[in-house]
């Protein structure tokens, strides 16, 4: 026989459990899951701003991992932009955030994008709408994956990989001088200078217009790039002491200048 204290438990228990079990469990639009690269989570995309950043519900900004689609002056912004906002805005999307590093230095998420099941760094990639940008660590989980969309556009000669747009591309940028390049952090330009030297691991190629030590711009060439370069024959340690013209956006690092190069079309 259940006593009378025993079953005022029982109706206690059963009246709040739904309540319990409700405090207990995450909230569907916060609740994060462990991806491969990091924790999953929904976001609501209220306003594109160009091919590879959104602005989520919110108010974060979020960058696209492994991809870099065009800046604004450069073939194929408005199109990059364009299918972005087709496959992404005023949608719920998936973000796979980088766990080794959550964000950049501007504040924004770094994620890899999905949206309807569709992979939309990938998507970008195979219609020649932005190029592959493999920065370690958080670049690399997708990059063989990614390198195979790049080369069905190149293929195809999709977007980007049409004839003449790198042309077109150099055509339009500023030169300046590599002392200039601090003043330029966030443009498109072409550097044009002397290289002092060729620092050259495994992985990456540091093409210095200014002696290693004390470099004040840097062409990198991340291990995506140094394949590039390989199957085109050219080995960036023979720049040394080369006058060369360097055209890609500029960023800073450690207080110096430096272009990402991940072709060699980029180094004339």
């Amino acid at each position: 026989m259940v006593s009378p204290a025993n079953r005022i438990n029982r109706v206690v228990l059963a009246a709040f459990l739904p309540l319990i079990i409700f405090l207990l469990s995450p909230c569907p639009a916060h609740a994060a899951a462990r991806g491969r690269n990091g924790s999953q989570r929904l976001a609501a995309v209220v306003y594109v701003i160009d091919g590879d950043t959104v602005v989520i519900k919110g108010g974060d900004k979020v960058r696209y991992l492994g991809i870099d689609a065009p800046e604004k002056g450069e073939p194929f912004y408005e199109e990059a932009a364009r299918r972005n906002a087709e496959l992404v805005d005023k949608k719920v999307i998936r973000l796979e955030v980088c766990k080794e590093q959550e964000r950049d230095k501007y504040g924004r998420l770094l994620a890899y994008v999905y949206a309807d099941k569709t992979d939309v760094g990938a998507a970008l990639l195979r219609e020649g709408l932005a190029r592959q940008l493999t920065i370690p660590p958080c670049g690399t989980p997708k990059a063989a994956e990614f390198k195979d969309a790049v080369a069905s556009a190149m293929n195809r000669r999709a977007g980007l990989w049409a004839r003449d747009v790198g042309k077109m591309a150099v055509r339009k940028t500023v030169t300046i001088t590599p002392a200039e390049a601090l003043g330029h952090v966030g443009e498109v330009v072409t550097v044009t200078g002397v290289v002092a030297d060729v620092h050259k691991t495994g992985k990456v190629a540091f093409i210095n217009f200014s002696p290693y030590r004390k470099r004040s711009f840097t062409a990198v060439v991340f291990r995506d790039g140094l394949e590039a370069f390989t199957r085109a024959g050219i080995d960036p340690v023979t720049y040394t002491g080369k006058r060369l013209s360097v055209t890609g956006r500029v960023r800073e690092y450690n207080g110096a200048a430096e272009i990402v190069v991940n072709r060699p079309d980029q180094v004339r």
